[in-house]
């Protein structure tokens, strides 16, 4: 395994094989769940209350598989179809914007009636949260005194990526992902395309390393241009079925 916690090794799964195991694994649980009454449900829109969103799906529980190459179509197309089958669903109020993309994953933001929402989108499955309490975020008249807000995904993919996707006002200079065993690694900043029209800036990172217990991300960290921490925001990740 790679030590390199932004540039994580090589799915090990082909595509074709990867689109058929996930087909046989969704067969099965429908079946079983056929047999115990139970229906396989798609991951909701969560509208985010609180600083950090800590999204757990759950693989196999996301949208039909999609080309690798159109994360941007396939969270657009998921957007339109939620506020369809869902009214209390988020509605998109300008197209969708893609801010960093790795191997197989892609942070997406896109501006709602709630303010700006991420996407943290990989082929078939996607975690997603609005309303981040960061000025400029939210069209909530609340105070958003955080300086850093975002999501934290976990299973979304079968290799076991850890993502980590947000956005920070713009006193942020840096950001740092801080893992269990103390350490702290750069995360990537990056300017908002001028379709979504704020000066808030994005940051995102996808690593397997992450998902070991002492790798584990513990805290985002924000620093001003003159290197001092405005914000250290502790996470706290929701394990599933809890």
């Amino acid at each position: 395994m790679s030590d390199n916690f932004l540039t994580p090794p090589e799915p090990r799964m082909p595509a074709a094989s990867f689109a058929t195991r996930r087909a046989h694994l969704l067969d099965e649980i429908r079946r079983e769940g056929r047999r115990r009454g139970v229906h396989l449900r798609r991951p909701s829109f969560r509208a985010a209350g609180l600083a950090f969103v800590s999204a757990v799906v759950l693989f196999g529980g996301g949208v039909a598989l999609a080309d690798r190459t159109d994360l941007l179509g396939q969270q657009q197309r998921e957007h339109d179809q939620a506020v369809a089958r869902d009214s209390a669903a988020p509605k998109p109020a300008g197209p969708a914007a893609e801010i960093a993309t790795g191997d197989g994953w892609s942070l997406i933001a896109w501006r709602s009636d709630r303010g700006i929402c991420l996407d943290f989108a990989v082929p078939g499955n996607f975690a997603s949260g609005c309303g981040f309490p960061v000025a400029g975020a939210t069209t909530s008249p609340e105070s958003q005194p955080h300086a850093i807000a975002g999501l934290l995904t976990r299973g979304l993919s079968a290799d076991g990526g850890v993502g980590v996707g947000g956005l920070v006002s713009p006193a942020v200079h840096r950001v740092e992902v801080e893992l269990a065993d103390g350490t702290r690694v750069a995360a990537p900043l990056y300017d908002a395309p001028a379709k979504l029209a704020t000066n808030l800036r994005f940051f995102a990172v996808n690593s397997r390393e992450a998902a070991s217990p002492e790798r584990q991300v513990t805290a985002l960290v924000a620093y001003n241009a003159g290197g001092k921490v405005l914000e250290r925001l502790p996470l706290q990740s929701r394990q599933p079925g809890k």
